[in-house]
């Protein structure tokens, strides 16, 4: 009998009985509890569209990407986003908009009120990920600026990244968030330019 039930407890350790299911943990690049201005949309301001944001096929899904070497990613089980990468991209970029200019009004595509938009942003994520290798968080990829007559005002290629000072995926995709304001500055400067001149004052 001892020995049937040393065997037993043999075999559990061998197979794992005892080990408790990982928990796995959600992550966000938005407030929750922050309230955007497009609670008070003033119509007489232009308009700013953000469109369906486009990823690279790797990145089309909930598990956080980790960069572990030059040619080998990894997809975390266990750290996930809370919600569709390209939603959590696209809003995180409305906020930090809306935070930083009273000029445009800006709407998110699935959201859209409005008719006829006065700029789109069209925006393609390459790269969005933690890396490891460098020790940084890492977005890259390409934008698009469109007018009102879907007339191409401006296009740019970016490529940016924020170094990781500690370890764990919470501080990772606090610093990815930043790399997104970051994005956000550059396409602030963009739009800005293109403002009729009594507008951009």
């Amino acid at each position: 009998m001892k020995t049937q039930i040393l065997s037993l407890l043999v075999a559990c350790a061998v197979l794992g009985c005892s080990s408790q299911p990982s928990q796995t943990h959600f992550y966000t690049l938005n407030d929750s509890n922050s309230i955007t201005k497009n609670e008070k949309l003033d119509i007489t301001k232009p308009l700013l569209l953000i469109e369906p944001i486009s990823l690279s096929g790797y990145l089309r899904q909930n598990g956080i990407i980790v960069q572990k070497s030059q040619f080998e990613i990894s997809v975390s089980n266990t750290h996930r986003w809370a919600e569709r990468l390209e939603t959590e991209i696209a809003r995180s970029i409305q906020s930090s908009l809306l935070k930083n200019t009273d000029v445009y009004r800006i709407e998110i595509e699935a959201n859209h009120r409005s008719k006829i938009p006065d700029l789109v942003l069209k925006l393609e994520i390459n790269q969005f990920e933690i890396d490891n290798t460098h020790r940084r968080a890492t977005v890259a990829g390409h934008y698009w600026l469109y007018d009102r007559d879907g007339i191409l005002k401006s296009s740019r290629r970016f490529s940016n990244h924020e170094n990781l000072t500690k370890n764990g995926f919470e501080h990772a995709v606090s610093k990815l968030k930043e790399v997104v304001i970051q994005l956000t500055s550059q396409i602030l400067v963009d739009t800005t330019s293109l403002l009729p001149m009594d507008q951009s004052l």
